[in-house]
């Protein structure tokens, strides 16, 4: 008797477990689920704007004599050049106080707010990503945005590259 009430308790205790594994699993949550943006189905008029509040616009600035003055652009659409940053800047901090990673799809834009996600399209070869802005630059003419470098590597970029950067909403 004492077999089978042992047997009985693990069983039960097997499928309580399982079950509670299956139900956390599945997210268990009661609101609409949302799904990672892909960057090949990307359309900037479905973007959320209620976030946008809670993103860091910042003060202006001025950099090598220029000023730059972040803000709001959701229907930010341009035409560019890209660049791309790597090691020399690795682990130092970016403008939202995070050490740069090299390794992370994020970018840097002069006015865009930081915190914001940037799609980016290598119109060169139609390769498109994601990358969440968390730096500012690039202060060289006529560039329009700074990869990180695994940004660029995704991008097929080893140099200079002409992109097309769209505003895709908050991070």
């Amino acid at each position: 008797m004492t077999i089978i009430n042992s047997t009985v308790r693990n069983f039960v205790a097997l499928a309580f477990l399982g079950a509670s594994f299956g139900f956390v699993a599945s997210g268990c949550s009661s609101g609409k689920s949302t799904k990672p943006v892909s960057a090949a189905k990307f359309k900037q008029n479905h973007v959320e704007k209620a976030l946008q509040p809670n993103q860091i616009v910042g003060k202006k600035y001025k950099v090598r004599g220029k000023t730059y003055r972040p803000k709001h652009e959701p229907k930010y659409d341009e035409t560019g050049t890209a660049s791309w940053y790597g090691a020399k800047f690795h682990g130092k901090p970016t403008a939202t106080g995070e050490p740069f990673n090299m390794y992370a799809l994020t970018a840097a834009h002069p006015t865009l707010p930081l915190n914001s996600l940037l799609h980016v399209t290598n119109l060169d070869n139609g390769k498109q990503i994601i990358v969440r802005l968390n730096d500012r630059g690039p202060f060289t003419d006529k560039r329009i945005i700074d990869l990180s470098k695994s940004a660029a590597d995704k991008l097929g970029i080893q140099g200079l590259a002409k992109v097309r950067v769209q505003y895709a909403g908050p991070a």
